[in-house]
């Protein structure tokens, strides 16, 4: 009973110590700021020192689908400095192709910063890359500990648009093999 009392004294004075260490910063960032329509990108609000509450995401909401959030906290003390990080990641796609400033998201009291990202139609045809086919074969089908395993890795790449009027229909063909 009393060593609970103690572990709830610590965790309410590291709580108040984390509080006053430092003052909060928050900032928003994308992992890039030029996709295509049809792609999803990576959305991250991270707060350095105590913040409480949630992302509000209203204003993101009517132009992009959120399609995963997750969150993570880090609570530190390092050479008698304690330290608080909050992340928020979200994986958004855009509704449609154009050129959107992410406005700030509330966070508690604070606000994030805005965010350019530019969302460009997708590829035409020609542009999009030949078929890939892969093949593993593994010789024997069952495996012992300590034995020789044959692994084949075949590739086979098909012709892209462009390729293929070119080539009048020759398809590519790759094969590569290995031991191990």
């Amino acid at each position: 009973m009393v060593s609970r009392r103690l572990a709830v004294l610590f965790l309410v004075a590291l709580g108040a110590f984390v509080a006053h260490a430092q003052q909060p910063s928050i900032v928003a960032s994308v992992d890039r700021p030029v996709i295509h329509d049809n792609e999803s990108f990576t959305y991250t609000i991270r707060a350095e020192g105590s913040v409480r509450g949630d992302p509000e995401l209203g204003a993101i909401k009517q132009q992009f689908d959120v399609l995963a959030s997750s969150s993570e906290k880090r609570v530190g003390i390092v050479n008698g400095r304690a330290s608080e990080m909050t992340t928020w990641t979200f994986e958004l796609m855009p509704k449609k192709a154009g050129e959107y400033t992410l406005p700030q998201v509330r966070v508690g009291a604070l606000q994030t910063n805005t965010v350019a990202l530019r969302v460009t139609p997708p590829p035409t045809a020609s542009a999009v890359p030949a078929d890939i086919f892969i093949e593993l074969e593994a010789q024997p089908s069952t495996a012992y500990a300590q034995s020789q395993v044959v692994v084949v890795h075949r590739r086979e790449h098909g012709p892209s648009d462009a390729d293929a009027a070119r080539d009048h229909g020759r398809r590519g063909d790759h094969r590569e093999a290995r031991r191990g």
